[in-house]
C-alpha cells in the first residue's frame, strides 16, 4: 500500500480515469493470495496549476475471489 500511494503523490496522472467521474483508480498488484490487493479512487485538483493536488476519496480491499476471475 505504501509503495502505491507513493507512487500516486510522484505521478499522478499516469492513473486512468474513470469513465463519468473525474476520478482516478489505482490497483495494487497481485502478490499471492495471501496479500490483499487493492484500488485506490483519488482526484488532482486544480491539475496543471501550482497548486495541484491529489485528493484521496477511498480505498477498497479486492476480494481474492475477484483476483482470481480477473484473469
Amino acid at each position: 500500500m505504501r509503495g502505491l500511494l507513493s507512487s500516486i503523490s510522484s505521478n499522478p496522472q499516469a492513473y486512468d480515469r474513470t469513465i463519468g467521474w473525474n476520478m482516478r483508480i489505482a490497483k495494487s498488484r497481485s502478490l499471492g493470495l495471501t496479500i490483499p490487493t487493492f484500488r485506490v479512487f483519488f482526484q488532482i485538483e486544480n491539475e496543471g496549476k501550482e497548486d495541484e493536488r491529489v485528493l484521496l476519496c477511498w480505498i477498497e480491499e479486492i476480494s481474492t475471489a475477484d483476483v482470481i476471475t480477473e484473469y
